[in-house]
């Protein structure tokens, strides 16, 4: 079971980061057709980053642009993008094989103690490392859906941006753990990974 654990946690980040990567873009997308008309949207802007597509949204309803040195959503934002391609646009990479002779050497080495391999403790060590900074991407995944609210909600008082992106049927959901996520996003602007997990 502690095996499988580590893995459960990592598979449920991916899934945060990649749905709240599409809840972005999905709510940017609607956002920029409401204000753009469909056929504009899609014939002109479809394919840019969904950061542009903010970006854009912004000045055409306020005419200014976004400062994106002092926005936090637009930093996010940029953030969540990278960590979703990274996952989603996942490149391979080539790894030779040791040959039976190699094998035969390394084993040879190993049992006279010349080295000394890597323990299943110290693999697990390093990978809990690993995994409380893949828990702060997810944790800012989510953040980066939420400020995204922001900036709409300040631009366009009938957009609701935040009841769609998290409360409705529509956005991410309507459960009592998402609730209490979004409320603890918004008093705390921090959510440490053990408060994830109490009820």
């Amino acid at each position: 079971m502690m095996k499988s654990f580590p893995i459960l946690i990592f598979f449920s980040v991916i899934s945060t980061i990649i749905f709240s990567a599409l809840a972005a873009e999905s709510f940017i997308n609607n956002y920029a057709c409401k204000i753009l008309g469909d056929e504009i949207f899609k014939e002109n802007f479809e394919s840019l980053r969904v950061d542009s597509k903010l970006q854009l949204c912004h000045k055409v309803v306020t005419g200014k642009a976004i400062d994106t040195g002092n926005s936090i959503c637009w930093s996010l934002l940029k953030q969540l993008t990278k960590r979703r391609n990274d996952f989603v646009h996942n490149k391979s990479f080539e790894i030779s094989g040791m040959s039976d002779e190699e094998c035969r050497e390394y084993d040879n080495v190993v049992e006279n103690g010349c080295i000394e391999e890597t323990s299943y403790e110290d693999i697990l060590k390093d990978f809990f490392v690993e995994l409380k900074e893949d828990l702060r991407n997810a944790y800012d995944a989510l953040r980066a859906v939420f400020e995204l609210a922001k900036p709409i909600d300040a631009i366009d008082n009938m957009m609701y941006a935040e009841w769609h992106l998290f409360v409705s049927d529509n956005g991410c959901g309507s459960s009592g753990q998402l609730d209490r996520v979004r409320r603890m996003l918004r008093t705390s602007g921090k959510l440490s990974a053990l408060h994830l997990h109490k009820k």
